[in-house]
This record gives structure tokens, C-alpha cells and sequence, in this order.
């Protein structure tokens, strides 16, 4: 190999010649790495191609993320090939020797993935618990379960297919009949605590708004007139309480008299006796009042959607 300075030489060596204007010349096997290899120009470097499944692992990443904002538990479907992929280039890129590139495309798709499956996973659950309530809440309202009597009329009489009391329109109307039934009931147990005995109807009358206008005067203390053994009793002006110095039996927070008086469809009637959903009067009878009861204490029923009270199976009662 020949050397030699000044500007424009050139020097031989292996068959090449360098020109190094005004240096010394070098020989090409001493060039550094930073001027390049190949055909390329001095100080240029060939691009590294990015691995495909770095790529794939991004894109599935990207679309898990997107997913969760449609729908979370779809997440899952792209997470999993997010993380797959992601793991397969780390590897191949791990191998490449350099010839492979993308290793933090690679990972930012693993992360994404890993992201994409907890947010999906916990939406799933979160979809799976509300439907389960729904499923309890459902469960809790049909009929034959505790929360309020059931609807049956007398003793041994079937009630009606399940099928059809869940199908049945009118299933308010019967929960709201059941509630009010037993906010009654309650009720009267605080008028025996308070007078020792169940109110009778005057003059044991058996018509159904004489039934209602008694339960009603005894447990709002509004007049008395309608109740047996009340010696010149009062008639009911709206005033809860007025006949029995304040006491009060039935909460009247469970209905609101002002909006009864223009429909008539409430709790209280405009003509003060307490109906039932389907607008007729609930009926009552105390025990030992010359008439065959049910209980050994008193009866309290409606006919619910019975318009003529011939369809036992159809009635709301507080027996069985």
C-alpha cells in the first residue's frame, strides 16, 4: 500500500482508490463506521425495516382502545392479539441482529393490549352484575314471594299461572293494592293498641263504600260517624286527627287527598272511604260482628281487577 500527502492524492490500496484531498490518505478498511457501508454514500445509512408483527401489535392495541369506547367488553377481542404479536416481534427482533427494528412499537402495543383486557374485563363484569340485579329485582316482584300478601281470595284456591301474572298489565296495580293492604294492617294494630279492639262498621253494615268510609274514619281519626259504638259521631271533612284528638293511625304520607278530590283514582276518595287502584272501595269486616270471617280478627280485601267479584282468584287479601 502506498501513502503520501498533498492535496488531490490518491492512494491504491487492494484495488480501490481513496482520494483524501489535502490529508493524509486513509486506507478504506480503517474508515469508521459513521461513513457507511455498501454502495452508499459516506455518511448515510440503509433504513431498518420495522417488523410486521411490531406493527400488528400497535394496530390491535389502537383498535382495543377504540373498542372499550363502543362497547368494553369487545376490548378483549383485540387486546389478546395485541399482546401476542407484541411478544412474537420482541423475540424476532431479539434474533434480527439488528436486521429487524420497531421493539417500541412492539411494546407500546403489549401496553395498550394489557390495558385494552382490564378495561374489557372489568366492563364484562360490570354488565354481568347489573344484568344478575336486574334478574334478583325481577325475581323479588312476582307474585307468591314475601314482600306483600298474596294475591289469592280463600283458602285453597290456586292462584293464577305464573305465566300470566307475569304477562298480567296490571302488575302495578296489584303491588300498589298489596302495599296499601298492608299499610293499613299496620295501621290497625295501632288503633287496637290504643282503643283495645278492631273498629266496627255501624249498624254491621256489609255495603262495600260503609265498609271503606269506616276504615277510613277510624285510622285518619277524620269524624266517626261510620264506626259503631260512637255516640253522636262527627262526619269526615278532611281534617286527619279531628275526632280522636290528633291521633293519627295511617300514615297520610301515602297519599295526597288535594289530588284525590279531582280524580277520584287515589287512595282517599272525594267522598272520604279508602278505594283500591281500580277505583272501588276496599272492603272490611271485623271478626265477631255476626258475619263468618276469614281471620280470627278482621278482613281486609279488594276484588282487584274483578268487576264483579266473582273471580276469587283475582282478589287481594290479608289472609293466606
Amino acid at each position: 500500500m502506498e501513502e503520501g500527502e498533498g492535496a488531490g492524492r490518491t492512494v491504491e490500496d487492494g484495488g480501490m482508490i481513496v482520494a483524501v484531498p489535502g490529508t493524509q490518505s486513509v486506507s478504506r478498511k480503517t474508515l469508521p463506521a459513521t461513513l457507511g457501508t455498501g454502495t452508499g454514500v459516506a455518511g448515510q445509512t440503509s433504513a431498518v425495516p420495522s417488523s410486521g408483527m411490531a406493527v400488528a401489535s400497535i394496530v390491535f392495541g389502537i383498535l382495543a382502545m377504540l373498542a372499550i369506547t363502543l362497547f368494553g367488553p369487545l376490548a378483549i377481542l383485540f387486546a389478546v392479539p395485541a399482546i401476542v404479536f407484541g411478544y412474537l416481534a420482541q423475540g424476532r427482533i431479539g434474533r434480527s441482529g439488528g436486521a429487524l427494528s420497531g421493539a417500541s412499537l412492539a411494546k407500546a402495543g403489549m401496553i395498550l393490549g394489557y390495558v385494552g383486557m382490564g378495561l374489557g374485563m372489568l366492563m364484562a363484569l360490570f354488565f354481568v352484575l347489573v344484568f344478575a340485579g336486574m334478574g334478583v329485582f325481577m325475581s323479588s316482584t312476582r307474585p307468591g314471594l314475601p314482600p306483600a300478601p298474596p294475591a289469592v281470595a280463600s283458602p285453597g284456591t290456586s292462584p293464577p299461572p305464573l305465566v300470566e301474572r307475569i304477562l298480567d298489565p296490571r302488575r302495578a296495580s296489584i303491588n300498589r293494592a298489596r302495599a296499601e293492604i298492608q299499610a293499613m294492617s299496620l295501621a290497625l294494630e295501632r288503633y287496637r293498641a290504643e282503643f283495645g279492639e278492631y273498629p266496627s262498621v255501624a249498624g254491621g253494615s256489609t255495603d262495600p263504600e260503609e265498609m271503606a268510609k269506616c276504615l277510613y274514619q277510624a285510622l285518619s281519626g277524620d269524624g266517626s260517624d261510620k264506626i259503631e259504638g260512637s255516640a253522636g259521631g262527627s262526619r269526615s271533612t278532611g281534617e286527619a286527627g279531628r275526632a280522636t284528638d290528633g291521633l293519627v293511625f295511617l300514615d297520610t304520607a301515602i297519599y295526597d287527598r288535594d289530588k284525590v278530590r279531582r280524580n277520584n283514582r287515589g287512595f282517599v276518595h272525594a267522598d272520604y272511604y279508602l278505594q283500591d287502584p281500580w277505583g272501588r272501595p276496599y272492603r272490611y269486616q271485623k271478626a265477631g260482628d255476626g258475619v263468618e270471617t276469614q281471620n280470627p280478627t278482621y278482613d281486609l280485601w279488594s276484588w282487584g281487577n274483578d268487576e264483579t267479584g266473582q273471580k276469587p282468584e283475582s282478589w287481594i287479601t290479608n289472609w293466606q
